[in-house]
């Protein structure tokens, strides 16, 4: 059956929520991506909205991760119960933030029975919070002298470790550094650096050419402009900064990517792990990959102000169970997001999905979150 009628009413309905939402200096650099598993859907190879941008994709590195993680798991290099510590030893013995009491002007620590396993990096369930986050831990992260961007990812394991959890691992969600220890152990099974793992057996085979944690000189022009909304609530230009490359390649927020290079990725979830005839990871582990894995647990709102409806987490990532009036997506569906406005939907019972890339500070912008929400509501009109 062709697909002309439906992209032509898709491109008809993002036109005219692109006229409708989006402010006029930035239409140019605001990139919406839509596809299915047979290739893109919108915009046309010739259309104007059509760009070669790459964006710093944040948050959206960490789907990424989870999926080089889980190659290793299917290939038996562990399983997603063990314990993190036996392989990487300083997560041993962990404590908890003791909220109650405050000793020589940090938070006092308790120390958790749990252990913290494998599938608890997966999900965020771990306990581990993101310092920036969160007070108590932002005050302990800057006496330990926090996140260097000169250290390696095994450098930094015992400075994680030292940082007490929010709660006992498995009995909670905490939005974190989960994944970057995830990262390292990638690095630890595989016996590769992680850029090295990501480059090999998910870049190329997916060719993913402009995704990396640096970028060549030559590429630096595509680098997609940065905006700064202001407290009156225009938007100001920002000077890009050159995307030198660091020691910490971070596996929960450091790459560069494409929307191109994204769709591929998300293609190939669609097309149960198959890309261009090669086969990236099994059939069977698609399903389990896109599964609610937290039980009765759901995202905490209070992390994440901006979500107005219930959701699960897979192993990749949020988990609809809608849809809703206001939110769309099929229940089942995958999504997440960048802190510099980036975010993806995969929804599998709809054969589809969509990508939004731009680069608007600060995070989270109310109105961008508009125009996301905007979005999808216009796709599925049309579906």
């Amino acid at each position: 059956m062709s697909r002309a009628p439906l992209q032509a009413r898709l491109e008809a309905a993002l036109d005219s929520w692109r006229e409708k939402h989006l402010p006029e200096k930035l239409k140019s650099s605001l990139e919406v991506y839509l596809g299915d598993s047979q290739g893109r859907l919108y915009p046309s190879p010739d259309s104007a909205q059509s760009s070669q941008y790459i964006y710093q994709i944040a948050s959206m590195t960490k789907p990424l991760t989870s999926l080089a993680a889980i190659l290793l798991w299917e290939e038996g290099k562990f399983q997603l119960e063990d314990p993190v510590s036996d392989y990487i030893p300083e997560f041993a013995h962990m404590n908890i933030l003791h909220k109650q009491s405050r000793t020589k002007g940090l938070p006092d620590v308790k120390a958790a029975h749990n252990k913290i396993r494998i599938i608890h990096l997966f999900t965020h369930t771990s306990g581990i919070a993101y310092p920036f986050l969160h007070k108590g831990i932002r005050a302990i992260s800057q006496y330990l002298g926090g996140t260097q961007i000169d250290k390696d990812l095994a450098a930094h394991q015992s400075y994680w470790a030292e940082l007490p959890l929010l709660h006992e691992p498995g009995e909670g969600w905490t939005y974190g550094l989960s994944t970057d220890i995830l990262g390292r152990l990638v690095e630890i099974v595989s016996g590769k650096s992680f850029s090295q793992f990501l480059k090999e057996r998910i870049f190329e085979p997916l060719r993913m050419l402009d995704t990396g944690f640096s970028l060549a000189e030559s590429k630096w022009p595509r680098l997609a402009p940065r905006w700064h909304q202001g407290t009156l609530g225009g938007y100001m230009s920002q000077n890009q900064r050159s995307p030198r490359a660091y020691t910490y390649t971070s596996p929960g927020g450091g790459l560069y990517s494409s929307c191109e290079d994204y769709a591929h990725f998300l293609q190939m979830l669609l097309c149960q792990g198959i890309f261009d005839g090669k086969k990236i990871i099994s059939e069977k582990t698609i399903p389990f990959l896109l599964e609610n894995h937290i039980a009765s647990l759901t995202v905490q709102e209070e992390q994440f102000p901006f979500l107005e409806e219930v959701h699960q987490f897979s192993l990749m990532g949020m988990r609809h169970t809608g849809p809703t009036p206001q939110y769309p997506l099929s229940q089942g569906s995958l999504s997440w997001l960048g802190s510099s406005h980036t975010a993806f939907w995969l929804d599998p019972s709809q054969d589809l999905f969509g990508i939004f890339m731009s680069q608007i500070t600060p995070f989270p912008g109310e109105d961008v979150f508009d125009w996301y929400k905007e979005l999808q509501l216009a796709v599925y009109g049309v579906l």
